[in-house]
């Protein structure tokens, strides 16, 4: 009579989840935009839409535009961040 190994089943079903969770890591990893250093070598500041009013758009971070790196807000109406 075989032995069976009742561990085997779920230890190769654990190594196929992991391998296919770290493709799919690595497959998001190249969609992630990289920051963008001004001239003066400051990361631009990313900024908010606060206002709860409008859902779509609450809470998603932005970053600001080149031509006011440092000094943007977002208009929630619009959803983009303006100078």
């Amino acid at each position: 009579m075989a032995s069976t190994k009742t561990w085997a089943a779920p230890l190769i079903l654990l190594l196929l989840l992991c391998s296919v969770s770290l493709e799919f890591a690595a497959a998001n990893a190249d969609d992630v935009e990289p920051k963008v250093e001004d001239p003066e070598g400051k990361v631009p500041k990313t900024v908010r839409c606060r206002n709860k009013k409008f859902p779509t758009c609450y809470w998603i971070p932005f970053t600001c535009p080149t031509a006011c790196p440092r000094s943007c807000k977002v208009d929630c109406e619009i959803c983009k961040p303006v100078c």
